[in-house]
């Protein structure tokens, strides 16, 4: 499979590393996978390498055209995970091309936007997924067997801002709880944010984030376990 990166720029940590990522995961589960295209806006912005440089020290063609791209490649991934406000416009001519395509977290910055990406999909019958790498950390996937049966407690918490960085932690928790909370309390305490969301069947959740925070994550049905998280 070739896989094409789309991105405002190329010199940014995802697609700095994902190609890395893209080739041990598929040494790992036995598939052929390989990052081969890139397309991009424009050049790194700030102190960063060019689109060229970055395609030359990564071994991955450039396109100049995102039309060339979508050609040649045989899925896409939708990248600038930092700015999810251009995603729809960046995201818009891979969603028409039927091929399957990522997008990377955030989604879409609004409800609205995120509907009219995956209507676009849907009527150019593209698949299109979208959803935080935590989701599937090594950590989090030894807890798959009690997921929704038997924790009745967890708690994570996290680095970064709400905006950006509070979905690797949210999709976490729905994937150890599910969904269906029935009350929500969200706080600020001197930068550190809080959420505690509660359960019909007396689950509780908790959920925190703060600058300086590692991934961890708390849960047990009534004792504890810890995972620190990548």
């Amino acid at each position: 499979m070739k896989i094409g990166f789309v991105d405002d720029y190329l010199d940014n940590w995802h697609t700095n590393h994902y190609p890395f990522y893209i080739r041990l995961a598929s040494g790992l589960y036995g598939i052929s996978a390989e990052t081969a295209y890139a397309y991009a806006w424009r050049d790194h912005p700030g102190e960063g390498i060019s689109g060229d440089e970055w395609c030359k020290a990564q071994g991955i063609q450039r396109c100049n055209a995102y039309e060339e791209l979508i050609e040649k490649s045989d899925a896409i991934m939708v990248m600038c995970a930092d700015n999810c406000l251009v995603h729809e416009e960046l995201a818009k001519k891979a969603l028409m091309s039927g091929k399957p395509v990522y997008c990377d977290k955030t989604f879409a910055p609004t409800y609205e936007a995120a509907v009219r990406m995956f209507d676009l999909a849907e009527a150019y019958r593209t698949p299109v997924f979208s959803c935080s790498a935590q989701r599937f950390c090594m950590e989090l996937l030894c807890f798959q067997s009690q997921i929704q049966e038997n924790v009745k407690y967890c708690s994570s918490q996290g680095p970064g801002d709400m905006v950006n960085y509070s979905v690797h932690q949210f999709e976490m928790l729905e994937t150890l709880m599910g969904v269906g909370a029935k009350r929500c309390m969200a706080q600020d305490i001197n930068g550190l944010k809080q959420i505690v969301y509660e359960y019909e069947d007396d689950r509780t959740c908790f959920f925190h984030q703060g600058d300086k925070l590692p991934f961890r994550l708390f849960h047990g049905p009534t004792g504890w376990a810890c995972r620190k998280l990548p």
